[in-house]
């Protein structure tokens, strides 16, 4: 738009120009926020497997996608923890995981990295009901922020899955 349209275009306080009520803006909000904590959370998916498929025996490191091994409709903590991701190549994820239903040796290669203790919690976290208040969803994505700045030495190390447990607890779960 023209610099002259842009200051002739009428101002957000414009007579006939409805004013945003907060129910609004924070839905909008909210949106964006969950927006931009499904890209971490991929990031953070990436950066916990290095990069590579976790399929027993696959080495692919091309077309890898983050899966959400307790399926994401089943609420905001399954959808959100980083303990519920895997990183798989597209023929894992697309071909066995959604197309036959093969979710064996991921459940194993999950336990296999996080424990049995934390899969089993995991499991019963899922069941769980949470609605973030926007407050949550921000700490949220500083959390996350926080995992893909600081370089871990060991991607498997129990310090990540601690920090995330203590921030679960902090929001209330």
């Amino acid at each position: 738009m023209p610099r002259k349209a842009l200051q002739d275009a009428p101002s957000q306080d414009a007579p006939g120009r409805k004013k945003l009520s907060k129910a609004t803006f924070d839905k909008a909000r909210r949106k964006k926020l969950e927006k931009e904590l499904e890209a971490l959370w991929s990031k953070v998916a990436h950066k916990q497997w290095g990069e590579r498929c976790a399929w027993p025996g696959c080495t692919n490191t091309d077309l890898l996608s983050p899966h959400h091994f307790w399926h994401q409709a089943q609420g905001n903590i399954a959808k959100y923890s980083v303990l519920n991701s895997i990183l798989l190549c597209f023929g894992h994820h697309i071909r066995q995981v959604h197309q036959r239903g093969n979710t064996e040796p991921v459940r194993e290669v999950l336990i296999q990295k996080i424990g049995h203790a934390a899969f089993d919690q995991l499991r019963q976290d899922v069941k769980g009901s949470w609605t973030p208040s926007i407050d949550e969803l921000e700490r949220l994505k500083s959390f996350y922020e926080d995992m893909l700045s600081n370089p871990l030495e060991n991607p498997d190390t129990p310090d990540t899955y601690d920090d995330l447990d203590k921030l679960l607890e902090e929001t209330g779960l």
